[in-house]
């Protein structure tokens, strides 16, 4: 996600579950891990970069490349966060506002929903 003239790296976690009433809720927790990456001693700006510049050759969505899922790793492995290394099982994506400045081609984020 940008922020600024700053790319950011979230790995978020959601939980569908249900209450004592059965009502159906959405647990979401999120971590930013660029402080996390950098005090542990990684270039978190070089790791956000490599995740970014595989999400925008994969138009929105990207492989984590190999030395950032293994810094990523390590960081979670110091945090005792199992669910962000679970994460680079999976493809990483852009966060982006519903506007016309989404780095998302075709800028499918940004049409009107139907």
């Amino acid at each position: 996600m940008q922020e600024g003239n700053r790319a950011r790296l979230y790995c978020c976690h959601s939980l569908l579950t249900r209450d004592a009433l059965d009502e159906v809720h959405v647990l979401s927790v999120g971590v930013d891990l660029l402080p996390a990456l950098e005090a542990q001693g990684f270039n978190g700006e070089n790791v956000v970069a490599a995740v970014a510049e595989s999400c925008r050759l994969g138009g929105g969505d990207g492989k984590i490349p190999a030395e950032a899922a293994a810094n990523i790793r390590a960081a979670s492995q110091v945090l005792n966060i199992s669910w962000i290394a679970d994460a680079l099982d999976s493809t990483a994506s852009v966060i982006c506002p519903r506007s016309g400045a989404c780095p998302r081609h075709p800028r499918a984020c940004a049409q009107p929903v139907a």
